[in-house]
């Protein structure tokens, strides 16, 4: 149990801190990104202001954007002018060495073919400007190329230092993880001794109990209120016996596995329950893909059976037709019990696992019988949880169907 309590904090932790890992990943490399894109925006529209230059008599104090007097010898851009009639009348590479005069004049006319005013090419951005008077057309080309770089490597840096930090974090959150839950599993298990304890403590109560009322019914005196008593004592034994049987599968791994047939094994289980199931006018039909082998501990493999038939000989309506099938599926071993229960609460498919659940109506259904402890599924769960597979339930149409995966099946 330790160690599956450590396994699950360290899952949760880690979703939690790869979570808060990506939100700041995406902040810092988003608003990096922006602040690029914003200031080439920028660029373009300073360069294009004063017709594709930086202007030498210029004073950085005088434009917010142009303090740096560095700024005119570190951009690279080319500009080219173009009539109205789409003919480039002028090209200025003297700012930039990656590309000759003829290339910024194929990009000017691959630009003038989109007839887009802004936007990317390659390592480039531009921006348009016309002149409403003469019909003259200026485009500025910024080179981003150091931009772009910058941004790779950013994203590059970050994501090693985050996904170094996950992994460190995963390696102290495992070894300190036994600090953490130990109070929990400690608490579980004075839980379970105490419900140990406490059962075998209560059987010799009982047990005197039964005695006492035998010797009474010998003497003669056998009336409702012996059968009470009766009927109250075999409740608390039932109780009893599944809060041990719980505890026991709780606190241990999965039993020493045997081969056995499934299909078998359930007939002998359907066996015991065949009188209650005539009385109550249920026809269970069975449906089983073959001998269907499995590899379990044969005494849990027959609890489940045993919890799957009771709660349908015992809840489901009288005198209809019920279910019971065993079949693989992609390698698992697929268990389904349906029956018709009209007074089954829609929306309690989730709570019928927990302990002590009983349906409102169902605690009501026969004031004779006993009834159940409300611990039976809850042990079914515990069982299918040591093998790994998967319980579940469902209630559509008036039929309770629950259903189980087991990854048991004998591969020889």
């Amino acid at each position: 149990m330790l160690k599956r309590l450590r396994r699950r904090f360290t899952l949760v932790a880690m979703a939690v801190i790869l979570a808060l890992e990506f939100i700041l990943f995406l902040s810092i490399n988003g608003i990096n990104y922006v602040q690029k894109k914003h200031r080439a925006e920028n660029m373009l529209d300073f360069l294009l202001r004063y017709e594709g230059v930086f202007p030498i008599e210029h004073k950085p104090s005088e434009d917010e954007f142009y303090r740096n007097p560095e700024l005119a010898y570190t951009t690279r851009y080319f500009t080219v002018r173009i009539t109205a009639d789409n003919r480039i009348a002028a090209v200025d590479t003297e700012h930039i060495a990656a590309l000759t005069p003829k290339e910024a004049m194929a990009l000017s006319k691959d630009i003038l073919l989109e007839r887009s005013e802004e936007g990317r090419v390659g390592h480039y951005v531009y921006k348009m400007r016309e002149d409403k008077m003469s019909g003259l057309r200026l485009i500025v080309f910024l080179d981003v190329a150091a931009s772009d770089e910058g941004i790779v490597l950013l994203i590059t840096s970050t994501a090693a230092i985050l996904l170094g930090f996950a992994a460190l974090s995963a390696l102290l959150l495992w070894l300190f993880s036994p600090k953490a839950v130990r109070p929990f599993v400690e608490n579980e298990e004075k839980q379970r001794q105490f419900i140990h304890d406490a059962g075998h403590e209560l059987k010799t109560p009982l047990a005197i109990l039964s005695a006492d009322i035998d010797v009474l019914e010998l003497s003669g005196q056998k009336n409702e209120w012996t059968e009470s008593m009766r009927r109250q004592l075999g409740r608390m034994k039932i109780l009893i016996n599944n809060l041990l049987k719980l505890a026991e599968y709780e606190e241990q791994g999965p039993a020493e596995r045997t081969v056995f047939s499934a299909a078998e094994k359930a007939d002998d289980v359907i066996s015991q329950f065949t009188p209650l199931l005539q009385k109550r006018g249920i026809v269970l039909e069975r449906a089983y893909s073959g001998e269907l082998m499995v590899s379990a501990g044969e005494k849990a493999f027959g609890d489940l059976l045993f919890i799957l038939i009771e709660n349908l000989s015992k809840y489901a309506d009288e005198n209809t037709q019920a279910s019971f099938a065993l079949y693989e599926n992609k390698g698992d071993l697929v268990i389904e019990a349906a029956n018709r229960a009209e007074d089954f609460v829609p929306g309690d498919e989730q709570k019928i696992f927990e302990r002590f659940y009983r349906g409102d109506k169902a605690r009501s259904r026969n004031a004779e019988d006993p009834g159940g402890s409300g611990m039976g599924l809850a042990i079914a769960e515990r069982i299918v949880r040591l093998y790994g597979g998967t319980i579940g339930a469902s209630f559509q149409n008036g039929i309770f169907r629950a259903k189980i995966r087991l990854p048991i099946l004998f591969q020889a």
